[in-house]
């Protein structure tokens, strides 16, 4: 299944969504495994995707989620 045509199962959804959220359409759709088995790999975390394309590329939108780390200066006095 292409990402255009797992985009376009998804775009009945009512964004922003959560994994929960679009789990549960896809499966009430009848989405195709290979979307479900996307959609169950995503992080269990909470976030919420704005687009189906954040929700399908996860990955390229890391840095958008990831916490910043404070930086310490390690270094003895």
């Amino acid at each position: 299944m292409s990402t255009s045509a797992q985009v376009d199962h998804l775009r009945g959804v009512s964004w922003p969504a959560t994994r929960e959220e679009l789990i549960d359409f896809a499966a009430r759709t009848a989405a195709p495994p290979q979307l479900l088995e996307e959609l169950y790999a995503l992080p269990e975390d909470g976030r919420r995707y704005d687009t189906p394309e954040m929700a399908l590329a996860p990955a390229q939108h890391l840095q958008y989620w990831r916490p910043r780390q404070a930086h310490h200066d390690h270094g003895t006095a």
